[in-house]
C-alpha cells in the first residue's frame, strides 16, 4: 500500500453484499491511482466484507473495517478517522464512481487551493435500464437554500472533502440517519470553507423505491432536525434564506412523491402556498417548479410512468 495515498475512497456497506463489490472496482479502476479504498462493513448481517474483499482480489491500496451496527454517519466517520489521504472521497455501497472522476475533482482543488469541497453531476441510475437515467443539473455555487431546501449535491457520495475540513467540522452527526448529507454541508458552508461544483458527470447513484429518503416522514423529521442545527449556528442567516428552504423542500417532496406514485390532493396547495411565499425560487428556476407544479394537478389524471416523464424533462 502507498505510504500517502493522495485519495481516501470511504464505503459505508449495510446489507449491500450484492452492490459493494461493484462500489469497490469503480473506486479501484479509477486513474488517480494514489488511493486507499476503505470499506466499513456498519455490522451487516449479510456479507458485505466478503463480497468487498473478493471485488478487491487482493488489492493492497483496499482496506476492510468491521464494526457493530451504528448508522452511516457512524460508518463514514470511522472513514474519516482512520482515512490517510489528503482527500476523502464518499461512495455509498450501492453507487458507482465513473471513470475519470477523482482527477477530475483533483484538478479542481489544483486549480483552486481554497476548496475544501468538490461535487459532480450525478446520473440518476437504475441498472435494470443501463446508463439512459436523467442527470442532475449543473451547480457551480451552493447556497443555504440549495443546501438545505432540496440538496443540490444530491448524495454524500458526489462529495470529495479534504480530510483535515472533515475532521474540523467533526465528521457526520451520527444522530441522523437521514439528511446528515445536508447537515454537513450546511455546517462546512457556514463555517466558512469554499465549495465548488464541476459540470461533469461523476457518479452513478443508484436510485430505489424503498430507499431511506423514500420514507419522506421519516426524512422530514431528520431533516427539520438539520435545518434547527443550521439555525443555532447562523440564526439571521437562516431566518433570511427560510422562506426559499421550505419552498425547495415542498418541491422536493411532492415530486418524490410524485415519482412513487403516492401524490395527493394536497399536494399541488402545499406547492402553491410556499411559492408564493418565495417568489424568487420562480425566477431562478421556473421549469422545474412549473413541472412540479403540472405533475401535482395531473397526478389524479395519469399513471405514474406519464408523471416520472414529465419531471425529467
Amino acid at each position: 500500500m502507498l505510504e500517502d495515498p493522495l485519495f481516501s475512497v470511504v464505503i459505508p456497506s449495510y446489507r449491500s453484499a450484492s452492490m459493494v463489490g461493484e462500489a469497490v472496482r469503480s473506486a479501484l479502476a479509477q486513474d488517480a491511482r494514489s488511493l486507499e479504498v476503505i470499506v466499513v462493513d456498519d455490522g451487516s448481517p449479510t456479507e458485505d466484507a466478503q463480497a468487498a474483499e473478493a471485488a478487491g482480489e487482493g488489492d493492497p491500496c483496499l482496506r476492510i473495517i468491521v464494526q457493530h451496527n451504528m448508522g452511516v454517519s457512524a460508518a463514514r466517520n470511522t472513514g474519516i478517522r482512520t482515512a490517510r489521504g489528503r482527500f476523502i472521497a464518499f461512495l455509498d455501497a450501492d453507487d458507482v464512481l465513473l471513470p475519470g472522476a477523482l482527477s477530475a475533482h483533483l484538478a479542481a482543488f489544483e486549480e483552486h487551493p481554497e476548496l475544501a469541497l468538490s461535487f459532480g453531476r450525478v446520473r440518476f441510475w437504475d441498472p435494470a435500464f443501463g446508463e439512459k437515467g436523467r442527470q442532475s443539473a449543473r451547480c457551480f455555487s451552493l447556497s443555504l437554500p440549495r443546501i438545505l431546501g432540496d440538496n443540490q449535491v444530491c448524495t454524500a457520495s458526489n462529495m470529495v472533502v479534504r480530510t483535515e475540513d472533515a475532521r474540523q467540522i467533526n465528521g457526520f452527526d451520527e444522530a441522523l440517519r437521514r439528511a446528515e448529507d445536508q447537515d454537513f454541508l450546511a455546517r462546512l458552508y457556514l463555517g466558512g470553507y469554499r465549495t465548488r461544483g464541476l459540470d461533469r458527470l461523476t457518479l452513478n447513484y443508484r436510485t430505489v423505491s424503498g430507499g431511506l429518503s423514500s420514507d419522506l416522514d421519516l426524512f422530514a423529521a431528520d431533516w427539520r432536525k438539520a435545518v434547527e442545527k443550521a439555525r443555532l449556528l447562523a440564526p439571521g442567516d437562516v431566518a433570511l434564506a427560510e422562506p426559499e428552504i421550505e419552498a425547495r423542500f415542498a418541491r422536493y417532496a411532492v415530486r418524490r412523491r410524485l415519482r412513487l406514485g403516492t401524490s395527493g390532493a394536497r399536494d399541488l396547495s402545499l406547492l402553491a402556498g410556499h411559492l408564493v411565499k418565495a417568489p424568487g425560487l420562480l425566477l431562478k428556476e421556473p421549469r422545474r417548479c412549473f413541472s412540479t407544479f403540472i405533475g401535482a394537478a395531473a397526478a389524479p389524471l395519469f399513471r405514474h410512468p406519464h408523471l416520472t416523464r414529465v419531471l425529467s424533462r
